[in-house]
């Protein structure tokens, strides 16, 4: 060992820690909840059994889902509402 700038002994091993450290990982943060599904927004609606019954039954004879019918049958009453 020998004398340091200081006048107190020193050692090598002072200089070389920041050379053994890795450097952090940097950690990508999760978001919280669960991810969006679509670009629209939602509006839910409270509707009758048999008015559901009604309209799953629609869907079927169609072969696509609830939301399509809805969807479709708002159009349908949007254009017509125009048209007037």
């Amino acid at each position: 060992m020998r004398e340091g700038p200081s006048g107190g002994l020193s050692s090598n091993y002072d200089f070389c820690l920041t050379d053994l450290m890795k450097k952090s990982i940097s950690v990508k943060r999760k978001k919280r909840g669960r991810p969006p599904t679509g670009v629209d927004p939602f509006v839910g609606v409270r509707l009758p059994a048999k008015m559901i019954e009604r309209i799953d039954e629609l869907a079927a004879s169609q072969t696509t889902n609830r939301s399509e019918v809805i969807r479709g049958m708002l159009e349908q009453a949007l254009d017509a509402k125009k048209k007037r």
